[in-house]
């Protein structure tokens, strides 16, 4: 009796130090997710909007977030040039751990009163449901611009420098299959106004 009641004391003993190890790992995950409050995201892309920052450029209609998030992938961010030249290594680090980050942000309605924000989920619905027998998206833009009058716009997750002066973000507009433009770029803040100091890729369709 006296061995049953030492086991099932070493049992609660563990029970509870998993329990502890488990919150502590969610609460270091919830500060993972928040690494970047999303109101300093959504002031940096509401200045973007509001101002000639080279990256977006009238849009009217802009995804509530880029079904890609992140502006690159971590292939492609070990492999950029110079990038060390801008960033220190602290703030390469903190870039990368944003860009691992899968968070659920999405643009907000709110911050940008010029443009009308869709959700991304409507979109990929729209697509799905326009597709032929073949699987081609043959009435997509056809009713997208019955719908919105105008192509749409994405923005990526901004991965921010460990001081938030400096901004890696990818953007592009689309107006249907052979239409369309964006890039990926590096804006810094000078003197409170954003400017775009490097382009790490263009692409035009």
């Amino acid at each position: 009796m006296k061995n049953f009641y030492i086991l099932s004391f070493l049992v609660l003993i563990l029970g509870l130090v998993s329990c502890q190890e488990k919150i502590k790992k969610a609460e270091f995950r919830k500060k993972e997710v928040h690494l970047i409050d999303n109101k300093i995201i959504n002031n940096f892309l509401e200045y973007c909007f509001k101002n000639d920052s080279g990256i977006v450029k009238g849009c009217k209609v802009v995804l509530d977030h880029d079904l890609s998030q992140a502006p690159l992938s971590e292939e492609e961010l070990l492999s950029v040039d110079g990038l060390d030249s801008i960033f220190t290594k602290e703030d390469i680090d903190y870039i990368h751990k944003q860009n691992k980050i899968k968070d659920d942000f999405r643009l907000q309605q709110q911050y940008f009163k010029n443009s009308i924000i869709v959700s991304a989920d409507t979109i990929s619905s729209m697509i799905k449901k326009s597709k032929d027998k073949d699987g081609r998206s043959t009435l997509f833009w056809e009713e997208f611009y019955k719908k919105y009058g105008d192509g749409f716009c994405t923005l990526s997750k901004p991965l921010f420098s460990k001081n938030h002066q400096i901004v890696i973000i990818s953007s592009g507009y689309h107006c249907g299959g052979l239409c369309g433009g964006g890039g990926t770029y590096i804006l810094k803040k000078v003197d409170s106004n954003w400017k775009v100091i490097a382009t790490i890729r263009n692409w035009v369709s």
